[in-house]
Parts: structure tokens; sequence; C-alpha cells
């Protein structure tokens, strides 16, 4: 885990954070093995394993679809985008992942879908005068929504999309063309692509 985001959670484990979802429903429940920390990933239901790649050499080139239950989501919208580094550790602005040091595609990170779905895909947390961004879906929450296993490790030197989906979403198709050209400009690397299938929409905003 990188220290900024144990810095987060320990704030937040001790005090509670002040953000509180705008679109949270107000009786859900925490899934069995998850703290209910936002952001938290270090729980036992955040499998670090890295499933097949989709995309690559010697691959269909089809994303994966999973179907995600109604009744496990805190949610009335959902992120559209999370992203994993093979280490199980997601991608973002602000990650603190280096393109001299780290053998993985990053040059997609500013470009604007990307930046947008980053937007409401992460709310702003200030500890010690130092801003952090946290998922607004935390990891063992993610897994534990799903109608199926997920490994949350991206295969090596790749990356793992994990993209919400859903009728009427506006971003969806947008998104999935940038992912299509990051996967395409690296046609030598193993890529996980996952499509996540919500009858809870997907925010456009």
């Amino acid at each position: 885990m990188h220290k900024s985001m144990a810095a987060v959670l320990a704030v937040c484990a001790a005090v509670g954070c002040a953000h509180v979802g705008a679109d949270a429903e107000d009786d859900f429940e925490t899934p069995p093995g998850c703290s209910g920390v936002p952001g938290d990933f270090r729980t036992p239901d955040a499998a670090r394993r890295a499933d097949p790649p989709t995309h690559g050499p010697g691959t269909l080139a089809t994303p994966a679809r999973i179907k995600l239950r109604r009744e496990a989501v805190r949610w009335k919208e959902l992120p559209p985008l999370y992203v994993f580094d093979p280490d199980g550790a997601r991608v973002y602005s602000l990650s603190g992942h280096d393109p001299t040091r780290d053998d993985i595609p990053l040059e997609w990170l500013r470009q604007a879908p990307f930046d947008r779905a980053e937007a409401v895909s992460y709310w702003g947390e200030v500890v010690d005068n130092q801003f952090y961004l946290v998922p607004e879906f935390d990891t063992c929450e993610l897994i534990a929504a799903l109608d199926q296993p997920l490994g949350t490790s991206a295969p090596p030197r790749g990356l793992l999309f994990l993209q919400y989906v859903s009728r009427d979403c506006r971003s969806c198709d947008e998104l999935s063309r940038a992912i299509e050209q990051v996967i395409g400009a690296h046609p030598d690397r193993p890529f996980r692509w996952v499509q996540i299938e919500s009858p809870v929409p997907v925010s456009s905003r």
C-alpha cells in the first residue's frame, strides 16, 4: 500500500472521514469481510490475484463481462472506471506511479476520457495539509458486489481495467474507445479488461 493511502485510512478509521457519498444508500450494510473504511483495500475479500488477460498476444481481444448484484451496492450511481497494476495497486493521477520505474503503460493517465472518469471515481481528502484521492468504491466492496470471483491484479507488464457499464450510460462508449486505444498502442503487452454490467446507473458527470 502506498504511504499516502495508509495515512488517509488511518485517519478515517480513527475519526471518520468527512466525505459521505451524496448518492449512498442509507440502509447499506458493509459486506462480510469488509472493514467499511472508505478506500480500504487491506481487507480479506480484496484478493490480489491476476486473472487471465483478455487482450494482448494470444487472446481473443474481447472484454470479460461480469454482473453486479444490485443488493450489494451502496450507491445510486457508480463510478465509471478503476485501473489496477500487476501488484493490485490502483493507477490514477496521484498514485505515485512513475514511467521511469514502473513497467506499465502510463501515458493515458491525463487523457480527457480518463481524467473525467477519475473525477467521479475518486474523492479528495486532506490529511496533514496534504491532498489525497480516495476511491468511491473500495476494492473489498467492489469484489463483494459481483456475482463471481474477481482478481484485482493486472497481468505482468500490463493493466487491469475495471469498467462499469449500464444502460443509457452517456460516457461508457467514449471510455470504451479510450481503453481500446490504450490497449492498441501496446500490442505486445497483456491486458485484462472487465466490463461490470450494472443495474445501477454509471455516473456521466
